[in-house]
């Protein structure tokens, strides 16, 4: 390349450094994770293309006993703020990776709270089903209607299904297991392995657990 052409690429090279660094601003005021990745990386490669047509250019201007110390510093200052973002963008991914961590961890910890909470009801359900369990003369077993008026009812878990929905979306869209994982969930509803939550009864301005 000669030299005006590579004087040239570096000036093109840096106009481009500085709007992407200035783009960088808008971009992570939006804190989505994978433009923010994107940008890192877009960051880095003009860089890397900056150094390597700077190191051509002053090579130049050396073999020419041109002084480029004013030169270097004028680009040393837009990369120094081009690697300021780098950072910025760096230490936005690391936090929403945190973050994202710490909320997997609360919806597990929720989860296994579900699970004690749901084998505990079992436990009162079968030990009242035990207490009502008779045998008539005729050898037969008899036991109360389950929706008795002191029935207990299922734990809600409403306050983490939200979370939860969301990380598990996340993640199938992640695998590319959405449609498979869907068409379980009908085939289940299908076969009545599982059913749908009916919506709750509302009385006034409260909303009661429905009366099953």
């Amino acid at each position: 390349m000669s030299e005006t052409n590579a004087s040239t690429a570096l000036e093109t090279k840096l106009v481009q450094l500085q709007l992407t660094t200035k783009r960088t601003d808008g971009i992570l005021a939006k804190a989505q994770e994978e433009p923010i990745a994107q940008r890192q990386g877009t960051l880095r490669t003009v860089i890397d293309e900056v150094d390597k047509l700077r190191l051509t250019v002053e090579a130049e201007k050396l073999g020419r006993k041109e002084d480029t110390t004013e030169w270097n510093e004028e680009i040393d200052i837009k990369i120094s703020e081009a690697d300021s973002h780098v950072r910025l963008t760096k230490e936005w991914l690391a936090e929403n990776k945190r973050k994202l961590e710490e909320m997997e961890k609360e919806e597990k910890i929720k989860f296994e709270s579900l699970k004690y909470d749901t084998r505990w009801y079992l436990t009162v359900v079968f030990n009242e089903f035990k207490e009502q369990l008779t045998r008539s003369p005729e050898g037969w077993y008899e036991t109360a209607l389950p929706w008795k008026p002191n029935h207990p009812y299922l734990p809600n878990n409403e306050c983490g299904n939200p979370k939860r929905l969301g990380s598990l979306t996340r993640r199938l869209q992640r695998e590319n297991l959405m449609e498979k994982y869907d068409g379980i969930i009908q085939e289940q509803l299908a076969e009545r392995v599982i059913e749908r939550v009916p919506p709750p009864v509302v009385t006034g301005s409260d909303p009661v657990p429905p009366p099953w």
